[in-house]
C-alpha cells in the first residue's frame, strides 16, 4: 500500500514535470523570435544601408554630388550636408523610449556636414566653444541627437555658466576611414581649427589601438540541438554556453601588441594634435571610453588598455581622463542602444558629459560660472 503510494506521487511529480516542460517548451515557441539585430539607416529617398557602411555612404554621396549641397567654404565636416535619414533596428524593438513607434531615430546632418544642430562657423564674441571628436562613440551611434554627450555636455555648460557656448560634435567629421585619431589630426589642422575652440576633446575607444570588439567575449548564437526539436532546449544551451564564455577574460593587450599599426598610428595622431594645439595655445584632453562589456570588476578585461593610453598621454604631457570608473560594475543591458548593438545608449552619453565636465572642471579649463 505504502509502495503504492509512493509510486502514485512519483507518477504525478513526473506528469507536472512534463506537463511543465511542455508548457515552458510552447511559451518559449511562441515568444522567442529570432535576433537579427541588423541595424539600417532609412533615407528621404527610400534607400536602406547597414549601419557599418553609413559613413562610406554619405561621404560617397558627397563626393557624387560634387558636394553641392555642402558649404565650400571651410571649416566643415566631410559628411554630406543637410542630409535627412533615420535610422532603427530589426528585431527585438528597441527597449529605450527616444526611439520612436517605429524603432526609429533622427540622424541628420546640418548645413556643416555635421551630426549637430546649426550653429555659425563664425565664432560669436564671447562664445566659450568646445570641439569634440571621436567616431561612433561621439557620433552617437543608436542615441538621438539632443541625448548625445557633447549636445548634453553643451546643455551642462549652458547652463552652468549663462554664456554662449558651443559644443561641436566632430564625430566622423574626418570623413571616410578615419575612426581613430590617426587621421582625426590632418582633419583638425585643414578645418577644426577654423572653428576657433577653446578645448579640443577627443574621444579614444579601445579600438583605435587594434583588434577590441565592442562585445568583449564571444557571442554564442543559437543552434539547434537533437535536430532542433527543442526550442527550449535551444536556448538552455545557449545560455550555459554564454555565461561560460562571459566568464572568460581575453588579453586584448598581447592582441594589441601582436598587430601594433593601429596603436602606432593611435598615437602619431594624438602627438600631432598636441603640437597642432600647442601652438595655438589649445588644451588638448583626450577621454579613453570604455567598452561597455563585462563590467563586473573582476571581469573586465581592458583594464590594461586604459593604463596602456593614459601612460602614454602622461608620458606625453596630453591631459587625460579615463571613464571606465564611471562605469565600472554596472550591469551592461542597461547601457547598450539594442540587443545587438553595444554602443552607448542614453544613459551612458549621460554619464559620459558629467564626467567630462567634472575633468575639464577639475583641470582648471571650464570658465568660471556666472
Amino acid at each position: 500500500m505504502r509502495l503504492r503510494s509512493v509510486l502514485k506521487k512519483l507518477l504525478l511529480a513526473s506528469l507536472a514535470t512534463v506537463l511543465a516542460l511542455a508548457a515552458s517548451e510552447g511559451l518559449c515557441r511562441l515568444l522567442a523570435k529570432p535576433m537579427v539585430g541588423h541595424g539600417r539607416f532609412f533615407t528621404s529617398n527610400g534607400l536602406e544601408v547597414p549601419l557599418g557602411e553609413i559613413i562610406a555612404f554619405v561621404t560617397r554621396m558627397g563626393e557624387a554630388d560634387a558636394r553641392q549641397n555642402v558649404t565650400v567654404t571651410k571649416p566643415y565636416g566631410m559628411m554630406l550636408a543637410n542630409l535627412k535619414m533615420r535610422m532603427g533596428y530589426d528585431q527585438p524593438r528597441p527597449r529605450w523610449d527616444y526611439f520612436d513607434e517605429n524603432g526609429c531615430i533622427a540622424v541628420d546632418t546640418n548645413s556643416l556636414g555635421l551630426r549637430d544642430l546649426e550653429f555659425s562657423a563664425k565664432k560669436a564674441p564671447g562664445e566659450f566653444r568646445v570641439l569634440a571628436l571621436g567616431d561612433s562613440m561621439t557620433y552617437g551611434q543608436g542615441v538621438r541627437l539632443d541625448l548625445t554627450w557633447p549636445q548634453v555636455l553643451e546643455s551642462r555648460l549652458r547652463a552652468e555658466w549663462k554664456g554662449p557656448v558651443e559644443v561641436i560634435n566632430a564625430g566622423f567629421a574626418a570623413g571616410p576611414g578615419v575612426h581613430s585619431p590617426d587621421g582625426y589630426d590632418r582633419w583638425v589642422a585643414d578645418n577644426g581649427i577654423l572653428f576657433e575652440p577653446d578645448i579640443v576633446v577627443v574621444g579614444v575607444c579601445l579600438n583605435d589601438l587594434g583588434p577590441v570588439p565592442m562585445l568583449t567575449y564571444p557571442a554564442v548564437q543559437v543552434l539547434p540541438v537533437w535536430g532542433g526539436y527543442s526550442v527550449l532546449l535551444d536556448r538552455v544551451v545557449q545560455y550555459v554556453q554564454q555565461r561560460h564564455f562571459r566568464s572568460q577574460q581575453v588579453d586584448y593587450l598581447a592582441k594589441v601588441k601582436a598587430e601594433p599599426a593601429a596603436w602606432a598610428g593611435t598615437q602619431r595622431g594624438l602627438l600631432a594634435l598636441r603640437d597642432t594645439l600647442k601652438a595655438r595655445n589649445v588644451p588638448l584632453v583626450v577621454c579613453v571610453f570604455p567598452m561597455l562589456s563585462q563590467l563586473e570588476p573582476e571581469l573586465y578585461p581592458c583594464r590594461p588598455l586604459h593604463a596602456l593610453v593614459m601612460d602614454f598621454c602622461a608620458q606625453n604631457e596630453i591631459r587625460a581622463v579615463d571613464l571606465l570608473p564611471t562605469f565600472l560594475g554596472m550591469d551592461e543591458g542597461d547601457l547598450w542602444v539594442h540587443a545587438s548593438d553595444q554602443h552607448g545608449n542614453h544613459v551612458v552619453h549621460r554619464m559620459q558629459a558629467e564626467a567630462i565636465q567634472a575633468a575639464l572642471r577639475e583641470m582648471g579649463l571650464l570658465p568660471k560660472p556666472r
